[in-house]
């Protein structure tokens, strides 16, 4: 049986000096904030006990939050697309 090609879709929380905006981030951009493929975060969580609150896949989750990243956004208003946005981090 083929090995399925896991991707990311990840819910993030962005904030600037202007305010905050959740967003979803892809497989391109997901890889880029977590800094590993979804491939391997996937077989490490299958390697990982179910129980075990320190695992590698806990730290590598938890080293991706609240740090300063140069996104460049498309943002959707309404339905529709409507504007690039450029954050400076």
């Amino acid at each position: 049986m083929p090995k399925p090609n896991w991707r990311y879709i990840l819910s993030v929380k962005m904030e600037d000096y202007s305010g905050a905006q959740w967003m979803t981030m892809f497989d391109e951009a997901a890889t880029m904030i977590v800094g590993k493929d979804a491939n391997t975060l996937a077989e490490m969580a299958k390697a990982a006990p179910e129980d075990d609150d320190t695992s590698e896949v806990d730290k590598i989750l938890q080293d991706a939050q609240f740090q300063e990243f140069i996104v460049r956004a498309r943002i959707r208003v309404r339905g529709r697309w409507s504007c690039w946005l450029c954050i400076r981090a």
